[in-house]
């Protein structure tokens, strides 16, 4: 009967059982369900006009349905809070080749994205936060969309895979108390043009070759003590790094930097609770 319905929220109610849904629905958000729930709603026939989907504090969830990889036109994917989720299946990934936006966020066991990640051919934001057991695929090279990633948390070694992505253009990192040095791989990201470091409070300088950033336009350093000591204007050690670039820290420069074009200072991840996301999100596609 609901046959111009566009989005559904699902809040809190494990024992809920999902009814056939007109294929008008773009957009679904669930949060706090079971695994039961999650299976009726992506093995929903009427599914295939899904843009948007949500999974929030699927506490017991391990692994997401394969009936998922039906779901063709999904461009928004966001898993929140499912400590019990490893990785996303190749398969899974291989169906959903049409994601654009990847957000999995505070899944204390999840550790991988797989080799599925190479079917992704229209991923263009990918954000891990808060996943301490998370490794990126050695073939973060075959995203050849890719345009931002945002990392927050996690292990000393996650930073180590980003070496390859061709078309990255924006850069954030966030929250690693006890990283003390940045990969050499950064150098060598060199289409990156905004950069953001913050909360790194024993990191006290920049890869020898930061230099090679020559399309870096925007770089933010925060909360890191040591490293904005070590970047002062023509003091610090790792001045002569960061010299050609436009638009620096404020602590380096003597007014505020203004923002050039649509660059911005954090991704709408740093910026938002994930429910916020998804409400803003679900209003793009209303617009």
């Amino acid at each position: 009967m609901l046959s111009q319905l566009l989005e559904l929220d699902i809040r809190n109610v494990p024992k809920f059982s999902l009814p056939s849904l007109p294929s008008s629905v773009e957009s679904l958000s669930a949060e706090g369900g079971n695994e039961e729930l999650l299976k009726s709603i992506v093995s929903n026939d009427n599914m295939y006009n899904l843009k948007l989907l949500c999974i929030t504090s699927f506490t017991k969830l391990k692994e997401l349905p394969v009936e998922a990889g039906t779901l063709s036109a999904l461009e928004y994917l966001l898993i929140d809070y499912c400590d019990e989720m490893e990785s996303l299946s190749e398969q899974l990934l291989q169906g959903v080749n049409s994601l654009r936006t990847l957000i999995v966020s505070a899944c204390s066991r999840f550790k991988s994205l797989s080799d599925g990640m190479r079917h992704l051919s229209c991923l263009e934001e990918l954000y891990i936060t808060y996943c301490p057991q998370f490794v990126f695929p050695h073939n973060m090279n075959r995203l050849t969309t890719l345009r931002q990633l945002a990392v927050r948390g996690g292990n000393e070694k996650i930073l180590d895979g980003l070496e390859g992505i061709p078309s990255l253009q924006d850069l954030y990192q966030s929250d690693f108390p006890s990283l003390t040095s940045l990969p050499d791989c950064l150098g060598a990201m060199t289409p990156v043009q905004v950069l953001q470091i913050k909360m790194f409070p024993k990191l006290s300088s920049l890869p020898d070759n930061f230099q090679q950033l020559r399309n870096l336009q925007r770089l933010t350093i925060e909360d890191c003590p040591m490293l904005e000591k070590s970047c002062k204007r023509g003091k610090g050690e790792d001045w002569h790094k960061i010299a050609h670039i436009a638009n620096l820290p404020p602590f380096v420069e003597p007014t505020k930097p203004t923002i050039s074009g649509n660059l911005i200072d954090l991704p709408p991840f740093f910026i938002f609770y994930s429910f916020v996301i998804c409400v803003t999100t679900i209003s793009n596609y209303m617009v």
